[in-house]
């Protein structure tokens, strides 16, 4: 890739919303399971491309004064004049998890990693930090890297489309004139003063565990033609499942109906006006906490109505917009005391454009985190909450190739993660058979 000293240009500094995401390294991966002769060079090359196209994808995070004591106060996307590096890797001793990014790491990266046991297939990731990219922007990523190695692989021109670095969420909604309300307009400045020091690698000091849950075929299209009957979406049924689902595996005795929280991230690019194209901002998932009551038999269904309900009461009232801007109160106040689970929904995935004689089998999706060292600056800054992902289970629910799909992060042990994931899938396969609301209790 040619030196183009324009790019250097284009660094900028992170905005609070991306500084928060330094603090727990907190990064994102997206993997494609590929059956078939892969060529690795063309990934390779299709990989250079889009980070020709899209120069978020070459930056690192550094600090702007690394001689000062406040390394952290304030961070930046640098952007090299030319790529350091391919930021390319490949893995043949199975599938790893990924190391969570952090200060001086590129801010992307793509592995194609091969599992002895697994034949021709090879996974595929792209693993990026979320200060540079949402899920919804990851995805869009994946996409173009499959659309590049099919132009390199067929023999078509290749794109060379240039893209502007992703706006922060507070700029995008400051361009369309969205402010926090009765906030306090200094709190972020505080809270980066505060913070101790630039997060860096470290022992995670707590075993993450992974469980999925993957439906056929048959059982998503039945459980579609459930959502569709009650007149519900997708989202109601499975964040109805999994709160109904975590209830009976909270450490609590008796059977009786305790409140929990639902965190769903909500995409606001095609709710604000103009709408954000989904490559003009980093981050665009608002917040929409529902706070909803379960007992181990509830309905997921009623259960789920009410989550949607209270996501669509956070729009109307601009509450989920606000919520990037409202992000350093949080930080500074005290935190919910009531179990609370994650549910992120990327929604029906259409195919990734792909040569013949290669097939993507599945999609997966997955975050990883140094969490220690963000309960110690949440703690350095006063607040006495766990990031959501700790306080519960992390859902990352698609469907790809017809195939719902809910990839769990949890702290849980081993057993336990097998049980809820167990549970969670028959929760699912029971409302696919309820067809009627005369069902519904």
């Amino acid at each position: 890739m040619l030196a183009d000293p324009a790019r250097s240009e284009l660094s900028r500094t992170l905005s609070f919303f991306e500084w928060t995401t330094v603090l727990s390294c907190i990064t994102i991966q997206l993997a494609s399971y590929v059956e078939g002769p892969l060529d690795v060079e063309a990934l390779r090359a299709a990989w250079d491309l889009l980070r020709q196209s899209q120069p978020i994808l070459t930056a690192r995070i550094t600090p702007q004064h690394p001689d000062s004591a406040d390394l952290a106060s304030s961070l930046t996307f640098e952007i090299p004049d030319a790529p350091v590096g391919s930021q390319f890797r490949v893995q043949h001793a199975g599938y790893p998890t990924p190391e969570p990014l952090t200060v001086d790491d590129p801010v992307a990266i793509v592995e194609v990693a091969h599992a002895q046991d697994a034949g021709q297939v090879a996974r595929v990731s792209l693993i990026v930090h979320h200060a540079a990219g949402d899920g919804r922007l990851v995805l869009h990523w994946m996409r173009e890297l499959w659309s590049h190695y099919t132009d390199l692989v067929e023999g078509k021109p290749p794109s060379t489309q240039q893209f502007p670095v992703p706006a922060s969420p507070e700029e995008l909604l400051s361009a369309r004139g969205i402010a926090k309300t009765g906030m306090r307009g200094n709190r972020d400045s505080e809270l980066r003063n505060a913070t101790p020091s630039v997060p860096g690698h470290a022992d995670p000091g707590m075993e993450i565990r992974f469980g999925r849950v993957q439906l056929s075929e048959s059982a998503t299209a039945m459980l579609r033609a459930s959502a569709k009957a009650h007149g519900q979406t997708m989202h109601a049924l499975v964040a109805g499942a999994a709160a109904v689902a975590t209830r009976r595996f909270l450490p609590v005795s008796g059977e009786h109906a305790l409140e929990l929280i639902v965190h769903s991230p909500v995409d606001i690019r095609a709710r604000v006006s103009p709408a954000i194209p989904v490559w003009g901002g980093t981050n665009a998932l608002g917040v929409a906490d529902a706070l909803v009551s379960v007992h181990p038999k509830s309905n997921a269904i009623v259960v789920g109505a009410d989550v949607v309900r209270q996501i669509q009461a956070g729009l109307d009232t601009g509450a989920v917009h606000r919520s990037f801007l409202d992000m350093p109160e949080f930080f500074g106040g005290p935190g919910p005391a009531k179990p609370l689970i994650v549910t992120t929904n990327l929604g029906a995935v259409d195919p990734f454009p792909v040569p013949e004689g290669i097939t993507i089998i599945e999609l997966r999706g997955s975050v990883t985190a140094n969490w220690p060292q963000f309960i110690a600056a949440m703690n350095a800054l006063g607040h006495q909450a766990h990031h959501p992902a700790l306080d519960g289970t992390t859902h990352i629910i698609l469907t790809y190739a017809g195939r719902l799909s809910i990839d769990v992060i949890t702290t849980m042990a081993a057993p336990q993660v097998a049980a809820y994931t167990e549970a969670l899938e028959e929760i699912l396969l029971e409302l696919g058979e309820i067809r009627s609301t005369q069902d519904v209790g």
